[in-house]
């Protein structure tokens, strides 16, 4: 029974683009079994049957309450790597979900034959808050593991450019958009139930991870602003500025907090909203390249994007007239007079009828075939390899 293997190193709570990418590995039978490794602890299920043939192990590592100095980190993942290793029965391939598993994804290949896949989710090397040694240690780590992989996946195209000219690839990485399913469109007040506004209350949305870097300070700046009180803000998702948006919707009733949802779940609130935001500030080159699978959530659910001017996004959003772009500095400014100048009204219908046509054509069914056409490609390597073998002289 072949085996695909991917590692990560989250809770797995919410890990959209993994559960797609392995429903199709599934579906399309390209491996018969899936193994999911990640963390965990014992407030969360060690052990999950995520449908199909698709086990998810979240590992208790023994080593998981030291600090995170460099030091105590690196004892942690040394006991992951020692772990995943005896997860690698009949493993063909393992999928590597951020640069600190590829280590151990070479390592697999290299006692195994699997095929290695790097498919990191941002541009870690130059991500926010990445400095000094460790910065300089994951560059190295990178640039020496890279080229033993049989595939590099990345999610805009600006990434695969990067990698390939900063590391003198032979073939550009793969460019896979963090897409969602496609879904009929079907009117939504999930958000105002759960809430408690009136069906018709128009609302603000920004989904996903609450982290610093992604404009939340100032969105909480201009939705405090007296001339915004009337709009409705929400922020549905977790992360370390929780307290903070907290905080300040105590004092401001239009601003509000609702915990993340399942993937299987989100459209229906994302489409219950009028507007999807997400003002990511050019703090790093991650950052700058970025093209969050929210933005496409958004566009799925008809929510007509505002977003900052980074060249993914913008490019997107203005090459298809989906929604608005803020350009600028002062971006607290630069939101209260959009909200209030009649820019959104006035087009919200035509962005909204544009969204929704444009994802009937960029989705994660027509994403899905460039997973598949990549993994037949290794399938081909695999029998030439094998034809080459069997005839060469004994």
């Amino acid at each position: 029974m072949k085996t695909n293997l991917h590692l990560t190193l989250t809770r797995f709570e919410f890990e959209s683009r993994v559960l797609k990418e392995t429903e199709t590995i599934l579906k399309h039978k390209i491996y018969d079994k899936v193994r999911i490794l990640a963390l965990g602890d014992y407030e969360i299920k060690s052990r999950q049957h995520l449908g199909r043939n698709r086990f998810l192990h979240r590992l208790r590592l023994k080593t998981r309450a030291l600090p995170k100095d460099i030091f105590s980190q690196s004892i942690k993942f040394l006991e992951f790597w020692f772990i995943a290793l005896f997860y690698t029965k009949n493993v063909k391939a393992v999928n590597c979900h951020s640069l600190a598993t590829l280590p151990v994804g070479a390592t697999i290949k290299f006692l195994t034959g699997a095929h290695l896949i790097y498919d990191p989710h941002e541009l870690e090397t130059e991500a926010s808050g990445l400095k000094g040694v460790r910065k300089q240690l994951s560059k190295v780590f990178e640039k020496l593991l890279i080229h033993y992989c049989d595939k590099v996946i990345v999610v805009s195209s600006s990434i695969a450019d990067h990698y390939k000219d900063a590391y003198h690839l032979r073939e550009k990485p793969i460019t896979l958009l963090n897409c969602p399913n496609y879904q009929e469109y079907t009117p939504s007040s999930a958000l105002q139930e759960a809430l408690g506004l009136a069906s018709t209350e128009e609302i603000f949305l920004y989904q996903g991870g609450l982290a610093p870097g992604r404009g939340i300070p100032d969105l909480l700046k201009a939705f405090s602003d007296p001339r915004l009180e009337n709009m409705n803000l929400v922020f549905l998702g977790y992360g370390p500025l929780e307290e903070e948006i907290l905080g300040v919707s105590r004092n401001h009733k239009n601003i509000h907090l609702l915990p993340a949802v399942p993937p299987d779940q989100l459209l229906k609130y994302t489409r219950s909203a009028t507007y999807g935001l997400f003002l990511c500030e050019n703090t790093s080159l991650s950052y700058y390249y970025c093209l969050p699978n929210k933005l496409f959530e958004y566009i799925m659910a008809g929510l007509p994007p505002i977003v900052t001017d980074l060249p993914e996004m913008s490019r997107v959003i203005s090459t298809n007239n989906l929604g608005t772009i803020v350009k600028g500095d002062d971006l607290v400014e630069k939101c209260i007079q959009l909200l209030l100048s009649g820019h959104l009204k006035k087009n919200r219908d035509l962005w909204h009828k544009n969204c929704l046509e444009f994802a009937k054509t960029l989705n994660w069914q027509t994403q899905e075939q460039k997973l598949i056409s990549e993994f037949q490609h290794l399938w081909t390597l695999d029998r030439e390899s094998k034809y080459k073998l069997s005839d060469s002289p004994t």
